[in-house]
């Protein structure tokens, strides 16, 4: 890698290029990467990714327009807006565990019934009129 070597936490030191063209030399991988350790949006062409990335030099992640951040990915303006992510996150995390202490309880029904699914989808025609026999005769 040329004088852009990675700086600090994995972002990639912009000063050392003259124009978005020049971040052609780092190779299209090294351009995704360094768009996806900013929250940057990571699809279009290879001039348009160069050109998003380029357009962050010199500024911070909070300077950065939000229309090129992936959803989601914008920083916090304020620290009330910070706190409704947070809180936002929280209820996702509490009800992605929810659902999956639900699925362990229900674990056992589900297996069941795929199991009866597939009894059923194996029955010759005799067998399933004697089922439909069997079930008329228990109402």
């Amino acid at each position: 890698m040329p004088a852009a070597a990675e700086a600090g936490a994995g972002m990639l030191d912009l000063g050392a290029f003259g124009s978005a063209d020049d971040l052609a030399t780092l190779g299209a991988d090294a351009i995704k990467d360094a768009l996806g350790k900013m929250g940057l949006k990571q699809g279009g062409t290879d001039e348009q990714r160069r050109e998003r990335l380029y357009s962050t030099r010199g500024k911070s992640l909070a300077e950065v327009d939000k229309k090129l951040f992936t959803k989601g990915a914008a920083p916090a303006k304020d620290s009330d807006e910070a706190a409704r992510r947070e809180a936002a996150a929280k209820d996702i995390a509490r009800a992605e565990g929810l659902v999956e202490r639900l699925l362990e309880h229900l674990s056992a029904v589900v297996d069941g019934t795929k199991g009866n699914v597939e009894k059923k989808a194996t029955l010759s025609l005799v067998e399933l009129e004697a089922e439909v026999r069997r079930c008329r005769l228990t109402l």
